[in-house]
């Protein structure tokens, strides 16, 4: 966060978290619902459902002000959920590309 902007930090993982979502195909108004969409379809594993509300929750808090504190994003949380958004997307990008490029070069041989 070189300029502290740790709520937009936050705000623009959860966006980035629902851009995801739309693009493996989730249903649902909410980013809540869709999460729940791409878990049912077998998408995301719990583990990535939880990361994924995780992320919500705290985008939630960047972007709607509320009186209990939490709107307070620190550097290190925003770090946190910057770098879990990041584990997110590997996991449903990167990963599965390069197993089947492993999965290709195997199956030429």
């Amino acid at each position: 966060m070189v300029v502290g902007a740790n709520r937009a930090v936050v705000a623009m993982c959860r966006r980035a978290m629902q851009a995801i979502a739309l693009d493996k195909g989730a249903t649902g108004g909410a980013l809540h619902e869709q999460i729940e969409a791409l878990f049912k379809a077998g998408q995301i594993t719990k583990s990535l459902r939880d990361a994924a509300h995780e992320i919500r929750h705290f985008g939630n808090f960047g972007v709607h002000p509320r009186d209990d504190g939490l709107d307070n994003i620190t550097p290190e949380e925003a770090r946190a959920v910057e770098r879990l958004t990041g584990e997110f997307a590997v996991d449903l990008y990167v990963r599965p590309h390069q197993t089947a490029e492993l999965t290709r070069k195997r199956q030429k041989s």
